[in-house]
């Protein structure tokens, strides 16, 4: 099935308004543009703003004037400084902002998918993320799930031209190391991509091994000089080289007792506030440091829970039915998932076979993503940021099945008449 440019750049407008009208109607219909923030639902939305208002207000980067913080990467932030700086202190400005960025991965994610696979599975990949309600839910809150779904797509889509230009790929990397490193500030899990891909890169065929390490390292480079202000801040006002200070907290409320005793809770998380004691330390970086120490020793403690423990993270991670009480929410989720779960599946296969280059940087992100699942808890947020990437997949599974489905359905020419001369 051929795609003319025009058609495509047509499309992909199209998709593009209805993407930004459906954000904007889901936004102001549950949330209201100036309505104020759902801290029930996202908690830590309200950091992400306040952090925002603060440093362009230049206060700095805390929650209280004075008392700088290091709890949260400042990627989610910084993505909403422009707009405090143009328009104060307006949520409305900072939602419509969040629905033109979700509306944008749309056309990254067509653009991906566009360059490896065709106009068609480019066009497939823009309409599935538009109507996906694990994507578009996002984009009514301030959370970090729209920024780290649009730039963790746009730096794959920038590695993948750089890993397959022919000629100018130097350009590509570089540009892909800084988005991928912002995408790291926005969460600094993606860090784990780093190894995770000098170990790909050792299997690399002996011909091609230069070429592919010298990109690696650009991109590398790239990604860790965006993460050096940041580190230096902190090392500088904090007292510590740390990426943040929330990784123990998140560790000990998903490994105690409360969480894992329970059948309905285990593999998930808990805040920590009801575990808290009479000594728990006032500073950051301590409080980071005894969470840590205390997640450990319940583990050290109750070894016997591990595998048990990790098949629930896990489950969570993968089930069509978690992560919200919401029924009408959860049933979306649940209907999109069975929708394109299994059409992202022979999609992966199929891409397997056309092109291992995309398949591998899927399955970089892919292993960040339960890397961290193992290592905290399950929740079917660290499936759904990456739904701008399995859509791509999804989308060259329709690519393949449309016109075969469409070749059959169309009605076989009338054989020619034999001629009367």
């Amino acid at each position: 099935m051929q795609i003319s440019a025009r058609t495509y750049r047509w499309s992909l407008f199209l998709a593009f308004l209805v993407a930004f009208g459906l954000r904007l109607g889901v936004t102001q219909h549950y949330q209201g543009l100036s309505g104020p923030l759902d801290e029930g639902a996202f908690p830590d939305q309200l950091e992400y703003e306040k952090l925002a208002w603060s440093l362009s207000a230049g206060k700095g980067y805390g929650y209280v004037e004075g008392k700088p913080t290091a709890l949260r990467t400042p990627g989610t932030s910084l993505t909403l400084l422009p707009v405090y700086l143009i328009f104060g202190r307006s949520l409305a400005a900072a939602r419509i902002w969040i629905c033109l960025l979700s509306a944008l991965t749309c056309l990254v994610s067509a653009w991906l998918a566009r360059e490896a696979f065709g106009r068609l599975a480019g066009i497939a990949a823009a309409a599935l993320l538009v109507f996906d309600p694990g994507h578009f839910y996002y984009a009514q809150h301030l959370v970090s799930e729209v920024p780290y779904g649009l730039f963790s797509v746009l730096g794959t889509v920038l590695a993948y031209k750089a890993f397959t230009a022919t000629r100018g790929a130097v350009p590509w990397a570089l540009a892909a190391g800084f988005v991928l490193g912002f995408a790291m500030l926005v969460r600094p899990q993606l860090v784990l991509i780093l190894p995770f891909g000098a170990l790909v890169a050792l299997f690399v065929p002996s011909d091609l091994r230069a070429r592919i390490w010298k990109l690696a390292l650009l991109q590398a480079t790239c990604a860790v000089a965006v993460l050096v202000p940041w580190v230096v801040r902190n090392a500088m006002v904090m007292g510590s080289p740390t990426m943040g200070t929330i990784s123990g907290l998140l560790f000990w409320g998903s490994h105690n007792e409360d969480v894992v005793g329970h059948p309905w809770t285990i593999g998930s998380w808990m805040p920590v506030d009801d575990l808290l004691g009479e000594d728990w330390p006032e500073d950051e970086l301590e409080q980071n440091a005894v969470a840590w120490q205390r997640g450990f020793d319940y583990l050290e403690a109750n070894p016997e829970v591990l595998p048990r423990l990790t098949f629930h993270k896990l489950r969570r991670f993968f089930s069509p039915y978690a992560g919200t009480r919401n029924r009408i929410l959860k049933l979306s989720w649940a209907a999109a998932w069975w929708g394109v779960g299994p059409l992202f599946l022979f999609g992966l296969f199929v891409a397997w076979r056309r092109d291992g280059t995309l398949s591998i940087l899927l399955g970089l992100h892919l292993t960040v993503s339960l890397a961290i699942t193992v290592l905290f808890h399950g929740a079917v947020r660290y499936r759904h940021v990456l739904n701008p990437l399995i859509v791509v997949y999804a989308a060259l599974c329709l690519a393949v099945i449309l016109p075969a489905l469409l070749g059959r359905l169309r009605p076989a020419p009338r054989p020619s008449e034999p001629s009367s001369q």
